[in-house]
């Protein structure tokens, strides 16, 4: 009886092509069978929706005219869920989609009103609407920081 030389190399080799295979397979069933699936389900994850009822309806005198109607009013906030490489692309990122959201509302005839806290002057030039701890925590906000104690002392200069 003879024994059956099998060259190590030769092992490794099959070893390597059968994880392979299954990495292809796996692949292939994530991206092509999968795929809309997982991009459906990522899509859901990251657009959320919030709907708040009136606290109350119509309010009328006595004589039936009314005091104070419902008036229906959209509101759309951005949440910042992506990672940038540097501030530069955060900021030119974001602003693109508030001036796009923005030229889509404008289109449909809707107005924008916004919290927004700067102002434009009589001379034309900007100014800040609030003083003190808002202004600090506008800054805050704009740059990104969660708290006004990780801004740098540069932030808070006019």
């Amino acid at each position: 009886m003879k024994k059956l030389k099998i060259p190590r190399s030769l092992v490794l080799l099959i070893v390597f092509f059968i994880m392979f295979s299954i990495l292809i397979v796996r692949l292939f069933q994530l991206q092509i069978v999968k795929g809309q699936e997982y991009e459906n389900n990522f899509i859901l994850q990251t657009k959320r929706e919030i709907v708040l009822s009136g606290a109350r309806g119509n309010i009328y005198d006595r004589n039936g005219k009314p005091l104070a109607t419902n008036k229906l009013a959209n509101s759309v906030t951005f949440e910042d869920q992506e990672t940038y490489n540097s501030d530069r692309e955060r900021q030119l990122n974001l602003n693109s989609k508030i001036y796009q959201m923005i030229r889509i509302i404008k289109s449909k005839g809707d107005s924008i009103e916004t919290s927004l806290k700067i102002i434009i002057d009589p001379n034309g030039n900007f100014q800040f609407s609030v003083d003190d701890f808002w202004l600090q925590r506008f800054k805050a906000d704009v740059y990104g920081k969660a708290n006004i104690d990780d801004m740098e002392a540069k932030f808070y200069s006019r």
